[in-house]
């Protein structure tokens, strides 16, 4: 059952090929990308001579931050001009809809991601506003109820992008399904959404939901790329069909 819901590397190599016109560098990358990620932070907390330097990069308003924001925006942008050119190509209008909800989604996250550019405008949070937000913040996932959540939001999106995967067996869900090559990138994202879940309700060690708590900012930045991946390889496999 999980072998037909979810294709083997092997089958997703090939896939990517065909449906993707996707060349054999390209495969590599977008498989291998989020282990080399993975492993890359992992060493360079593990190891004491680069820790600080590794938690540093997951502060806020430093380069992995600003990499997901990067990686959200231009995803929104992409998604929402590719769903403006499949008007052209006589597609279902709710295949185009789903593409430009997808593209405003990405927007808007990336936008909360740097507190709706806050940190580099400098403006003032209204007082109303600062009183609310747990961090005095111009954004809505510090608000009460949303802070200290997002690894629901996190989990949310990786199982989507899993049960996407096993969509693409359906013809009609085909033509927006996560192609199966991206599905490394969200199980990763998964596991550690839901070990961070997890962990809520069942604390392991003080040190360990530190880290989990700061690679968080790993993970979301593994989904700003993950949606980009995914809006790239559709326009992709509209070009070379």
């Amino acid at each position: 059952m999980t072998r037909y819901l979810f294709p083997g590397p092997l089958s997703a190599w090939r896939g990517s090929s065909g449906a993707f016109g996707l060349t054999p560098n390209e495969r590599r990358i977008v498989l291998l990308s989020p282990w080399i990620i993975a492993l890359i932070q992992a060493l360079g907390i593990a190891v004491p001579a680069t820790r600080k330097l590794a938690l540093w990069m997951l502060l806020e308003n430093r380069p992995v931050e600003m990499l997901t924001f990067v990686a959200l925006f231009i995803g929104g942008l992409y998604s929402m001009v590719f769903a403006w050119k499949l008007r052209d190509t006589g597609e279902p209008i709710l295949y185009r809809l789903f593409f430009l909800l997808f593209g405003v989604i990405l927007l808007l996250i990336g936008m909360e991601e740097i507190s709706w550019g806050q940190q580099f405008l400098r403006f003032d949070t209204p007082e109303s506003w600062m009183n609310l937000n747990s961090q005095g913040e111009t954004n809505l996932h510090n608000l009460p109820g949303l802070q200290g959540n997002s690894e629901y939001m996190r989990l949310g999106f990786g199982l989507a992008g899993l049960i996407g995967i096993a969509l693409g067996r359906i013809p009609l869900f085909r033509p927006i399904a996560t192609p199966a090559l991206l599905f490394s990138w969200f199980l990763i994202i998964s596991v550690h959404a839901g070990v961070d879940a997890y962990n809520d309700f069942h604390p392991i060690q003080e040190q360990f939901d530190y880290y989990m708590q700061r690679t968080s900012e790993l993970v979301e930045c593994m989904i700003g790329l993950a949606a980009f991946l995914y809006v790239w390889m559709h326009v992709r496999a509209r070009s070379s069909a």
